[in-house]
């Protein structure tokens, strides 16, 4: 397992610790319900089976008007504050979700854990201000989201700023004490600078529940490509200088996988 703080990760490779593993007996994909005692090794045995199975790139469109969205109407959609996931657990995380629109219109699910137990995430539009878009049609519970963020009081002990964000693909970024962003991690390239360069896309995650007053909370996430599936853990510490451990298991779909 690897250490990394933010300016590290810029010039370093997301995916670290990487075991590669032959694919076993195809099941199904994973399901969405609650599971007791959920671990890392259940991230590992969905992308074990995952990776059995024929891939299936297709992802259902975002509904009307979401799937026309320009990139400004699409940042109006907000998460409202007071709607935020680990808000009520005395600790210093909260939890916002970001809804399916302009790039981003393939849904993952995310799902928090709390005493061992993993729980998906329902879609609700009560989450959101939907700013100028309007949406006169309710969206089904298994809308799915588009990404999420983690917020901590990262500057200001009275504020919450955003310390991690995941949307799109494989993508993520972190941040320390009195940061802005630059450049985006991905959890992983297959066969970059080629004709053959693809980029998996993460389908499922799982969030933690820290323990109260902790700056470290873990994020599990279930990749999937053409070429191989993977496992990820995220152990995020934020801080002065926010570092995290990512120790990912990937199951190529095919041989010469680079």
């Amino acid at each position: 397992m690897t250490s990394f703080s933010r300016r590290q990760l810029i010039g370093a490779a997301a995916a670290a610790s990487a075991q590669f593993i032959l694919p076993a007996k195809a099941q199904s994909e994973s399901a969405s319900a609650p599971i007791a005692s959920f671990s890392f090794d259940e991230v590992i045995r969905r992308a074990q089976e995952l990776s059995a199975a024929p891939f299936n790139a297709s992802a259902p469109k975002p509904p009307a008007p979401f799937d026309t969205l320009d990139y400004d109407a699409w940042r109006d959609i907000r998460f409202k504050r007071d709607q935020a996931f680990l808000a009520g657990t005395n600790g210093g995380f909260r939890l916002e979700t970001f809804h399916l629109g302009f790039l981003y219109g393939r849904a993952v699910t995310i799902n928090t854990i709390r005493d061992g137990i993993a729980t998906p995430i329902p879609y609700a539009p009560t989450l959101f201000d939907f700013g100028r878009v309007k949406n006169d049609k309710p969206l089904p519970v298994n809308t799915g989201f588009a990404g999420f963020r983690l917020l901590f009081p990262l500057n200001d002990p009275h504020v919450h700023d955003e310390a991690i964000s995941f949307l799109g693909a494989s993508y993520f970024r972190f941040l320390g004490r009195d940061q802005q962003y630059g450049l985006s991690a991905r959890g992983l390239c297959i066969e970059a600078g080629t004709a053959k360069e693809s980029f998996p896309f993460f389908r499922e995650f799982w969030i933690t529940t820290p323990a109260p007053s902790s700056n470290q909370i873990m994020i599990f996430a279930l990749l999937d490509s053409e070429a191989t599936t993977g496992a990820y853990k995220f152990t995020l510490n934020v801080g002065p200088e926010s570092t995290i451990e990512i120790e990912a298991t990937f199951f190529p779909r095919r041989s010469g996988v680079k």
